[in-house]
């Protein structure tokens, strides 16, 4: 029983970690075309 909720654990710390990078790499990407936007603006104007 300790040795199951010893792996549920390390299993969900796992997906944790997954899903903190895919939303670094979303915030990233969406960092980036927040920034050309405003570029494009910038120019348009």
């Amino acid at each position: 029983m300790v040795h199951h909720r010893g792996r549920t654990r390390q299993f969900r710390e796992n997906i944790v970690g997954q899903l903190r990078e895919f939303v670094d790499h979303e915030l990233t990407l969406l960092g980036l075309g927040v920034m050309e936007m405003r570029n494009t603006f910038t120019f348009n104007s």
